[in-house]
């Protein structure tokens, strides 16, 4: 009815000032979304992500918490793959991504020390390697 209309309305009214504001992707970036498993029927949550995830989202100190977050949630049941997903965002996600957004609003070059983390570490891997190259070329065994 006409509830339906005006909520469809303004509905197509956010989406298209999101279109002409920003990109057409922004607004999965806008919106979280989780999925949970409630008996037989899926529920969807939907939220909005804080500004500081939304600006941070290519940083690549945080891409890395995310990536090593995911890969270190052991399997098992799926209650207990939520607690430790979730326990793991609230001890320690939350407060690094508030800690980068923070350091990013001061002046240079403080505003870019996650960069420069994660090149440092790139580099120290590129030196490490070029160390150990080096040395397996020049061995040419004990006594």
């Amino acid at each position: 009815p006409r509830s339906g209309r005006s909520k469809t309305k303004r509905f197509d009214h956010f989406i298209d000032s999101l279109a002409k504001m920003h990109h057409s992707k922004y607004i999965h970036f806008l919106f979280g979304r989780i999925e949970i498993l409630r008996g037989e029927a899926l529920q969807r949550i939907f939220f909005l992500v804080p500004p500081a995830i939304r600006k941070l989202k290519g940083q690549s100190l945080i891409k890395d918490w995310q990536v090593n977050c995911v890969a270190s949630i052991q399997l098992g049941s799926l209650e207990a793959m939520l607690q430790a997903f979730s326990e793991r965002v609230w001890e320690s996600y939350i407060g690094f991504v508030q800690h980068q957004y923070y350091l990013s609003k001061k002046p240079p070059p403080i505003n870019s020390a996650g960069e420069v983390m994660a090149y440092s570490r790139k580099a120290l891997s590129l030196l490490t390697l070029a160390i150990t190259t080096m040395m397996a070329l020049t061995y040419t065994g004990s006594y």
